[in-house]
């Protein structure tokens, strides 16, 4: 799992949120694995007659949660892809995220100050 030093909270109030992130990234990175070994057939390094495709290495992945950004390494395939079932081919934050962003938008909150909201809130600016 790959880790980034973001602004947190003081205290073990920011101790919690950065742990409880780090919990969320590598159950998330464990079930990615779980899902590529069944698109495979095989685990890492082991040799099977069935085997239906090979590992193609990782690639990190952003995901704002309202918990703040949550970073993971996803495995990729060689011929089928990512098995992004688990966290969404194309989405960046979560319904939640989006749904802060929304409120504050139509709270009257500006366009331009949605950002400093959610950097406050999440630690991540969502423009």
């Amino acid at each position: 799992m790959v880790t980034r030093n973001l602004p947190t909270k003081p205290g073990i109030q920011g101790d919690l949120l950065a742990l409880f992130r780090g919990a969320i990234g590598l159950v998330l990175e464990v079930l990615l694995e779980q899902q590529v070994r069944e698109m495979v057939g095989a685990r890492r390094y082991e040799r099977v007659g069935s085997r239906k495709d090979h590992l193609d290495g990782t690639y990190i992945r952003r995901e704002l949660t309202s918990m703040g950004l949550i970073e993971m390494q996803v495995p990729s395939t060689r011929k089928q892809g990512s098995p992004l079932e688990t966290i969404g081919r194309y989405e960046r934050r979560t319904a939640e995220a989006d749904g802060m962003t929304k409120v504050a938008y139509v709270k009257g909150v500006s366009t331009r100050d949605v950002r400093q909201v959610t950097e406050a809130s999440m630690g991540e600016g969502v423009g």
